[in-house]
Formats: structure tokens, C-alpha cells, sequence
């Protein structure tokens, strides 16, 4: 559970970021303007404009029913494109398989909560 404290500073950081000083708010106005409905549908609209603006692009691989049986080369050229942080130059077969052994962290959360509970283990998944 968040503290309201916490969940006040997100709000406000969340409201910075989409109509804080240097924000460009045309986009917003445009959506809003051209959505038809009520004032709940044009205001959502400008809310996703502005937020669409911010999101990042995600990097999801497919993992291969069995992982452990790929070389380390072939594992490695499979993990390193979703890799958020850190992954040494040379890391070892098991940091690349298990990912709570390696200072790095992977973004597959989506495939890993789809993942049998055998590849679980396996199963690379975001910090």
C-alpha cells in the first residue's frame, strides 16, 4: 500500500509531466477538440494524447520453451537487446538465465506471467 504521501508526490510529478512548464499542450487541445462525446470522453482523450507522448518503447522477446539447452552465445544475442541496466561484458551462462544472480534486469514481465511455472525460473522479467 502506498502512503498518501507517496501517492500525492506521484500525482505531482505525473501532473509536471504532462502540463508542466515546457510542455507543449497542443496535442491535448486537438484531441480534445476533435473527439466527439461528452466531456469525460474529450478530456480522456486529451489525457492519453499527452500520455501516449511520454511512454517508452518496450523491448519483449520471446522466450524458447527450453532456454537453458541454448548456447551461451545464442542466449546471450537472445537477453542483451532487453536489458535495462547492467550485463557485464563476458556474464556467465547462469547470469544469463537466471536473472536474480546478475546485476541486470530484463523486461519481459508479459511473457514471464504467461510462462508454464517450469520456465518461471528462467523466464527474464523486468527490475
Amino acid at each position: 500500500m502506498v502512503s498518501p504521501a507517496s501517492w500525492n508526490q506521484m500525482l505531482l510529478g505525473m501532473m509536471d509531466g504532462l502540463v508542466g512548464e515546457n510542455v507543449d499542450l497542443e496535442p491535448a487541445r486537438i484531441a480534445f477538440e476533435a473527439t466527439r462525446g461528452d466531456f469525460a470522453a474529450r478530456f480522456a482523450a486529451a489525457v492519453q494524447v499527452m500520455i501516449a507522448r511520454l511512454a517508452k518503447p518496450e523491448v519483449v522477446i520471446d522466450i524458447p520453451e527450453h532456454p537453458e539447452q541454448l548456447s551461451k552465445n545464442a542466449l546471450e544475442a537472445l537477453v542483451r537487446p532487453a536489458v535495462v541496466g547492467f550485463l557485464g561484458s563476458h556474464p556467465t551462462k547462469g547470469e544469463l538465465l537466471i536473472p536474480e544472480l546478475s546485476p541486470a534486469r530484463f523486461h519481459c514481465d508479459e511473457v514471464a506471467r504467461m510462462c508454464p511455472t517450469s520456465l518461471r525460473s528462467v523466464a527474464l522479467r523486468m527490475a
